[in-house]
């Protein structure tokens, strides 16, 4: 008995289709604008460090440099847990999911308020409470701003 062995046709390879000009431009032009709205929030967190370091100082007394840690501290432990968030996948992301959110909203509002603190410091009268209200809309535009930039990087994939 003969035995038939059926070979396998060997497929072509898949088409790998180029990128127009015109998609490369507009990718480098989402990269580049979200490399600009990128360089805005790190200028924003380097302002919130700052002001954070000082509402320390005005609320505890404590010194430069332990202030200045406790800053770099609440301002990069929100980057960080972003940064888990957006890039954790499967199991991962719903494990870490609920304390992220919990880091996020706390340092957060105590960017908020710590900041509101440095900015109204050395307001008077009615500009006490509208510098209070600008240093602590400085978190709110740190989380939008970077939410934007990583959008249109990780977008740019695609």
């Amino acid at each position: 008995m003969n035995n038939v062995v059926k070979i396998p046709r060997t497929k072509t390879p898949p088409v790998i289709k180029t990128a127009s000009r015109a998609t490369v431009r507009a990718i480098h032009r989402q990269r580049v604008s979200a490399a600009l709205v990128g360089t805005a929030t790190v200028a924003l967190i380097g302002l919130s460090m700052h002001d954070l370091a000082t509402g320390f100082v005005i609320a505890t007394g404590m010194g430069t440099v332990k202030s200045a840690a406790m800053a770099f501290g609440i301002d990069f432990g929100y980057v960080a847990a972003e940064i888990a968030k957006l890039f954790s996948r499967g199991d991962a992301a719903r494990k870490i999911k609920w304390w992220a959110n919990a880091v996020i909203g706390g340092t957060m509002a105590w960017s908020a308020v710590l900041n509101g603190a440095a900015w109204s410091a050395d307001a008077t009268g009615t500009w006490h409470y509208v510098a209070m209200a600008l240093g602590a809309s400085i978190p709110a535009m740190i989380f939008a701003l970077s939410h934007i930039a990583t959008t249109l990087w990780l977008d740019a994939d695609r």
